[in-house]
């Protein structure tokens, strides 16, 4: 799939700027993701919470996909987007969606480790 991934990452780098917030492609920045989450939550702002749940979610597997590579994929069974790492399918815009639904439970930074730790090669 030719997916560009950079459209979406680079507007939502320049939102966190604005709030004065900085987006890298390094694994710190999953807390930056929730924070940007959360503050909309707080807001209650659905329609900016369901815009940034794809952003966010392309830049939590920007992230991975730094560390450990894979490609943008569309899952078959669900025709949802993800990131295929070695033989594994990875949900990031999933991910987030579970942090709206309870964040405390659900943490992206978790998430990020999990996998990476699941995909890195063996050392």
């Amino acid at each position: 799939m030719n997916f560009n991934q950079e459209e979406p990452c680079s507007h939502l780098e320049q939102t966190a700027e604005m709030l004065g917030m900085k987006l890298t492609s390094e694994l710190d920045s999953c807390s930056v993701l929730e924070d940007i989450i959360s503050g909309l939550i707080e807001i209650g702002d659905q329609g900016a919470i369901n815009g940034a749940r794809f952003m966010c979610g392309v830049y939590l597997g920007k992230i991975i996909r730094e560390i450990v590579g894979g490609e943008w994929s569309i899952h078959d069974d669900s025709n949802q987007l993800c990131l295929k790492v070695n033989d594994s399918m990875i949900f990031p815009v999933s991910a987030v969606e579970s942090f709206i639904l309870n964040p405390n439970e659900n943490s992206l930074t978790f998430f990020a480790n999990a996998v990476i730790n699941q995909q890195a090669p063996n050392k």
